[in-house]
């Protein structure tokens, strides 16, 4: 049953991009009310949208919403301090590009697409998390995925010999 879901979801997905960068052919994803529009602070582009564009929207929303429980869940039992902080960190991005969409999509912008923003405060949330838990370590990558799951003994020294790490079968052999 998830394998379907999984493939509905593709499909969706890939059914939405292809009428999107179609759009200029078609009015199944935005009517042919568009214009450039010069008013306000920046110029922009104003586009009508079709009930097809408002169904995807809540699916989307509906994948963040999800996502939030997942991670919201996940924090909860994660015991791993690193992981929990990465968590906090990946919680609040999500959010913070959840907003900017709904800002836009509720209009209280008045057409200014404010989903960029969101995006730039939720790539700046995941650049912290990467720097401050040390996510692109590969000695912790390597330990997690490779070398606590060996039956055999390993111990990881720094270049001046001093034990770094060391894994579970070798913990009990000494």
């Amino acid at each position: 049953f998830p394998k379907l879901i999984y493939q509905i979801a593709i499909g969706i997905n890939v059914m939405i991009l292809g009428m999107m960068l179609t759009c200029d052919k078609h009015y199944l994803y935005y009517t042919a009310d568009r214009e450039f529009v010069q008013t306000g602070l920046f110029p922009h582009n104003v586009y009508g949208h079709t009930w097809i564009y408002y169904a995807y929207m809540v699916v989307v929303l509906g994948y963040v919403v999800y996502s939030v429980v997942l991670l919201v869940r996940q924090c909860i039992v994660d015991k791993d301090k690193v992981r929990r902080s990465t968590y906090k960190y990946l919680i609040p991005a999500v959010i913070a590009m959840t907003l900017g969409y709904v800002a836009y999509m509720t209009r209280i912008t008045n057409g200014y697409d404010t989903t960029v923003l969101g995006y730039a405060v939720s790539s700046l949330m995941l650049i912290m998390a990467i720097f401050k838990n040390r996510l692109m370590d590969t000695l912790s990558i390597a330990r997690d995925y490779v070398i606590d799951t060996i039956s055999e003994g390993v111990i990881v020294t720094d270049m001046n010999g001093k034990v770094i790490y060391y894994n579970q079968p070798m913990k009990q052999l000494y």
